[in-house]
């Protein structure tokens, strides 16, 4: 009897915490990059151009 007092306190806690986690996921998320663009542009340009292409996807699929 105590194993199974002790799966339902288990499991709720894992429902909860899968019911309460989309209100996390709600947050803004900040990205930043340190990068210097003048030094090497040649190398650092399709660097910059995956990252802003990156962040434009997440926007496009509602994040």
């Amino acid at each position: 009897m105590k194993m199974v007092i002790q799966s339902v306190i288990k499991s709720g806690l894992v429902i909860g915490s899968l019911i309460v986690m989309p209100t996390w996921a709600a947050d803004t998320i900040k990205l930043g990059e340190i990068n210097s663009y003048t030094a090497m542009p040649a190398f650092l340009e399709p660097y910059k151009k995956g990252w802003e292409m990156a962040v434009e996807e997440v926007k496009a699929a509602g994040g």
